[in-house]
């Protein structure tokens, strides 16, 4: 799935460039970043039960892997949007400092 990929490509970037910076420079705001790191190991799992049950539902197309992917994008599109709130509200700002 490619915007899967691409997510996972997007976290990885910020994994290896951005927490880190940021634990660097800013260790006041420790916390935050743990947390956001956290979102992400979070949303690995999601990523990958996703890729996982859309490659069960194109091999077979069943209501039951159909149902079961469905509801695993669902729990993904929650974090992600918790997670992108909070990058804009909060990450972006410490990034501009």
């Amino acid at each position: 799935m490619m915007m899967t990929s691409m997510l996972h490509a997007h976290h990885d970037g910020e994994d290896e460039l951005v927490w880190p910076l940021l634990e660097e420079r800013s260790p006041e705001h420790a916390d935050l970043v743990e947390s956001m790191k956290g979102q992400h190991e979070g949303m690995v799992l999601l990523i990958a039960r996703t890729q996982e049950q859309a490659g069960a539902w194109m091999a077979g197309a069943a209501a039951e892997s159909r149902d079961a992917l469905a509801a695993t994008l669902v729990e993904l599109e929650r974090s992600l949007v918790e997670h992108l709130a909070a990058e804009e509200a909060d990450v972006v700002p410490l990034i501009s400092r």
